[in-house]
């Protein structure tokens, strides 16, 4: 292959600021939380910043207080105190059962994402595994060995009288020397996460949570996996599904609990799927079709008459013959608001899709469509 051949992305990088900042507007909020949260503990710990002569969040990680008015307290740290046997206080059940509730609306992770200040710090890790092109993953903690650390956790905190973890925990160090030390304590305990996190084990601190690319691939996993039939499905279907796809080890447990049953259900209920399901009826339904194709320039770019050679790859997630034609679909799980938004970004993605497959099959593309995950519908390109 000539070395001067260049590869199409699918997602062009950012051309200015503005789109650079609208891609990372996720995780730039979550910053921006994760650093109001501390500073507001740090102002109120430091100079006693109030609103209406109460303070404005007092406490710790462990259970704060917002106004002296609203509760909040670590679920973990309110198990701990009760093996030590120190009665919780009807604020810290009050505390406690608040952010239950917000992690069974929010997800369990939304604590990590945006509160947890050593979020800052793991994120920071694996991007520059990325950079460096590192992959060593020495050690891996199953489910079963975690639960029995929780187990070993309550169990010093019952002998010690006293709740064991907090005392431990990196991110508590980290918390209470930013707040209330010198920071030598909080930069000895991200430094040892930290280098944890970039030559030990991928998200070896943060085990449990998924990026949302990771979270799109499980789900177009799923989709790969996933029978496709005209008949009625049910989220009790689609649930024993994904655990056969777990079981099998064709999918992870972490991968598996991040798709949502009721987001695959949806897709069954959709025009396209039926149509998918007419296909494999005729066996004309093809899924995750790759391809390595050289084309000139001009073929793929706008206002170009140059002749250069150029390499497109891809995975083509479905496609399926329909009276004598191709149709492509493509599913997306990305944070949308509309579908106008999906077509902007990945259009000339979907074109190349197009481009490919008319020349390797001979046959025409009559149809491109994109399927949102999160909105739970299709639309025609």
């Amino acid at each position: 292959m000539n070395p001067d051949n260049k590869t199409v992305r699918h997602l062009e990088p950012a051309k200015t600021l503005g789109e650079r900042i609208r891609r990372m507007r996720f995780t730039l909020a979550r910053r921006a939380s994760q650093l109001v949260v501390l500073g507001l503990f740090f102002g109120t710990a430091r100079w006693g910043w109030e609103i209406g002569g109460k303070p404005i969040l007092s406490g710790d990680l462990s259970a704060s207080r917002i106004l002296e008015t609203l509760p909040l307290a670590d679920p973990l740290a309110l198990l701990e105190r009760l093996a030590a046997g120190v009665m919780p206080s009807a604020a810290a059940l009050t505390g406690a059962a608040i952010v239950l509730a917000l992690y069974g609306a929010l997800g369990a992770r939304i604590f990590c994402g945006w509160v947890c200040p050593m979020n800052i710090v793991v994120d920071a890790a694996q991007w520059l595994r990325r950079k460096l092109g590192l992959s060593a993953d020495l050690v891996r903690l199953s489910r079963k060995t975690r639960y029995v650390v929780l187990a070993g956790v309550l169990l010093a905190s019952a002998t010690t009288g006293s709740a064991a973890f907090e005392f431990l925990s990196p991110q508590a160090m980290l918390w209470r020397d930013l707040v209330w030390g010198t920071g030598l304590s909080a930069l000895t305990s991200a430094l040892a996460v930290f280098a944890i996190e970039l030559v030990l084990m991928r998200d070896g601190w943060c085990s449990d949570r998924i990026y949302g690319a990771e979270r799109g691939t499980a789900y177009h996993r799923v989709f790969e996996l996933m029978d496709i039939e005209n008949k009625e499905y049910s989220k009790d279907i689609i649930t024993n599904m994904i655990q056969a796809q777990i079981d099998s080890k064709l999918l992870t447990k972490i991968q598996g609990e991040a798709v949502n049953p009721y987001d695959i259900l949806k897709f069954t209920k959709t025009k396209v799927f039926e149509r998918m399901a007419k296909a494999k009826e005729s066996n004309q339904l093809y899924r995750e079709r790759q391809f390595l194709l050289g084309v000139q320039a001009k073929e793929i770019k706008e206002h170009s008459n140059s002749d250069e050679l150029m390499i497109i790859q891809g995975i083509i997630d479905v496609c399926f013959i329909e009276d004598d034609r191709y149709v492509i679909l493509d599913y997306k799980t990305d944070n949308v608001d509309s579908m106008d938004e999906l077509k902007h970004r990945y259009k000339k993605q979907l074109e190349c899709y197009k481009l490919a497959l008319e020349k390797i099959t001979g046959k025409k593309v009559s149809e491109m469509i994109i399927y949102s995950v999160k909105l739970g519908e299709e639309m025609a390109i």
